[in-house]
């Protein structure tokens, strides 16, 4: 199945290296707000122009590089369209989580995506810079 991976130049060298592998899923357990650890976020919208990505404070730019991945048929096991997920289902952030973009359109991986499995990287446009 191919799907996209958005991300900032800052983590490009870490992907290129090591995989997508430090994804994770907010949550509120008895012990209050907690990650679920290594968790992919994928979607199936190949548009630069994410729209959860709107909302983002952090000072970079998580649309900057569009990873294209392919997960093996052996693996799609680790694959879950997120609102059927019970990761979704029972997450108290899900609302808050859905209500960013297309919900629709994500998965989430559960493992590493290995470096192997990205069959496309590209990088942002430099039209117009510098002028």
């Amino acid at each position: 199945m191919i799907l996209y991976h958005f991300t900032a130049d800052r983590f490009m060298e870490s992907i290129l290296e090591n995989g997508i592998k430090r994804g994770r899923i907010p949550h509120k357990d008895s012990s209050g707000f907690r990650f679920k650890e290594h968790y992919q976020w994928l979607t199936e919208n190949p548009e630069r122009n994410q729209s959860w990505a709107e909302y983002s404070t952090l000072p970079y730019d998580r649309t900057e590089y569009k990873i294209t991945v392919k997960i093996p048929k052996l693996r799609m096991k680790n694959l879950k369209k997120w609102i059927d997920s019970n990761e979704c289902k029972k997450n108290q952030f899900s609302g808050t989580l859905n209500s960013y973009g297309d919900p629709e359109n994500w998965h989430i991986y559960r493992g590493t995506i290995f470096p192997q499995w990205i069959i496309e990287i590209e990088k942002p446009s430099e039209e117009g810079l510098g002028d």
